[in-house]
């Protein structure tokens, strides 16, 4: 028995070949004479060896160590993305994949995207009717067609989800696909202070219903206009935009209270005919102005 030990630059130059082990078809060791000198520096003459089969001493099954995701914590509705992903306790190969199940019911592929990755990756997509309060794992499968093989061609049996390393464990992500189901009734605008009060019903189900939760990046500002005259467009009208707010507070389910920066107040009042300066105005409010924290 001659034993041979490498560094470990050697080994992760040696496994980081393209095609090493299971990455590939079956590898062989080519061993040309003379390998093998004696102490003399003679060389052997008989040593030779033409596609010596290798075997590996490593016949552990990779597994999954943990479940994250890149994606921040927050709150998301439908259409937005949510990475999901999946870290394994050794380097796989390109296109291992599994197949998870999420608490919401969908399911989504996880793929490592190439050679000796220990991630598998994949993308969730929010649908309409998904909801949860807190986005986990209930379950993962390999999948017909797909397997998890490391270097050494050991593959993935077990399917348990990792204790204490759920996705829930690891992230705080909240699936909200219901759109909010606010009303608007009346606005009172205060033109000392630059404040449009908003009455209506249900500003809570925007998801901050408390007066410290600044939500102006949360609504469409451009589904907001105050009509001249009140005539549906015949004047020119002040439109809004997110930056001459500053800010926009639900101060309870009944009231949302929006205030213009020094700049918009001045931009809105200066309009032609604002006002007392010609008849009355009043507020257009279209479907989509108002929206959740999760996008909705």
């Amino acid at each position: 028995t001659l034993t041979v030990t490498l560094t470990s630059d050697g080994k992760t130059t040696l496994e980081a070949t393209t095609g090493f082990g299971a990455a590939g078809n079956a590898d062989t060791i080519d061993v040309t004479a003379g390998f093998i000198k004696d102490i003399a520096g003679n060389l052997a003459t008989t040593d030779g060896k033409a596609n010596a089969a290798v075997t590996y001493s490593d016949t552990t099954s990779p597994t999954v160590s943990s479940f994250t995701s890149t994606t921040a914590d927050g709150s998301y509705g439908v259409d937005k993305p949510v990475n999901i992903t999946a870290t394994i306790s050794e380097a796989v190969i390109a296109g291992s994949a599994i197949t998870v199940t999420l608490s919401t019911n969908d399911t989504v592929i996880l793929t490592a995207g190439s050679a000796g990755a220990t991630l598998l990756s994949g993308t969730y997509a929010v649908s309409t009717g998904d909801a949860s309060a807190d986005l986990s794992i209930s379950s993962y499968e390999l999948a017909s067609g797909q397997s998890v093989t490391d270097i050494y061609g050991n593959q993935m049996t077990s399917t348990t989800i990792p204790n204490g390393s759920n996705l829930s464990d690891n992230s705080n992500l909240v699936i909200d696909a219901a759109p909010p189901t606010s009303t608007i009734t009346s606005v009172i605008y205060n033109g000392t202070s630059g404040v449009l009060t908003f009455t209506g019903t249900n500003f809570d189900s925007i998801g901050a219903a408390n007066a410290s939760i600044n939500i102006k990046g949360s609504l469409n500002w451009s589904n907001l206009s105050w009509d001249i005259n009140g005539d549906d467009g015949t004047a020119a009208n002040a439109s809004f935009t997110q930056s001459s707010i500053t800010s926009a507070y639900v101060t309870n389910a009944s009231t949302l209270t929006v205030t213009l920066t020094s700049d918009g107040k001045t931009t809105l009042e200066a309009t032609t005919g604002f006002g007392a300066a010609g008849n009355a105005d009043t507020i257009d409010v279209t479907a989509g102005f108002i929206k959740d924290i999760a996008g909705n």
